[in-house]
């Protein structure tokens, strides 16, 4: 599911334009910080490339004091030290732009799915879900099968109809639903949508 069929998925949900929007701000947020990372990270690689040749020509001719050649070595092993800093944040970037596409994907398919409260049962499932090599999203069901975001949610909330809004109208004989409501849970009794999901997150 690309982005644009994500936000047109939770344009047509009630509520869904300001979640999107939310969802557009926090991943552009997330871009920018990246960017300036890999601008930093290029700036270093090009400066410990030529301190590398520096040090490496004047040891290799033995040319220069020995005062000039402890100099550009320390100006390396500070700039290697920036170096490994800038990518440990590189890294953290990465996988919390990994964590905000993959959270804004489980949302659009609870919201399609009718889940009760998308944003908070997505913070049950998302535990569920990681990146592959390709950089595909997949969702680990309880059998251990990797299936698509769409599919293992899907399947999840035919499980949990605690997690589905019930859309019966009063009178009609059916339990209340909604946030914070009583739904029926797994063992026949009434169950708030609240105290499932705060259930299911202790469990993980």
């Amino acid at each position: 599911m690309t982005l644009a069929e994500v936000y047109e998925a939770l344009g047509k949900q009630d509520g869904g334009e300001a979640l999107a929007s939310t969802i557009k701000a926090e991943i552009s947020k997330i871009n920018a910080e990246a960017a300036k990372q890999r601008t930093a990270k290029n700036a270093s690689d090009a400066k410990i490339t030529e301190l590398e040749a520096k040090v490496q020509e004047l040891t290799e001719k033995g040319t220069g004091d020995q005062t000039a050649v402890e100099k550009m070595q320390k100006q390396l092993d500070e700039l290697t030290k920036k170096y490994d800093a800038a990518e440990k944040a590189r890294g953290e970037e990465h996988a919390k732009r990994v964590h905000a596409d993959i959270t804004q994907q489980t949302v659009a398919a609870l919201t399609k799915g009718n889940a009760a409260s998308p944003a908070e049962i997505a913070k049950i499932l998302i535990q569920n879900i990681a990146a592959e090599e390709d950089g595909s999203y997949k969702f680990t069901n309880a059998k251990g099968e990797k299936v698509s975001i769409e599919d293992g949610t899907a399947a999840w909330l035919k499980d949990n109809s605690w997690a589905v809004k019930n859309n019966q109208n009063a009178g009609s004989g059916g339990g209340k639903g909604g946030n914070g409501e009583q739904g029926s849970g797994a063992n026949g009794g009434n169950v708030t949508l609240a105290s499932a999901i705060a259930a299911q997150l202790n469990n993980n």
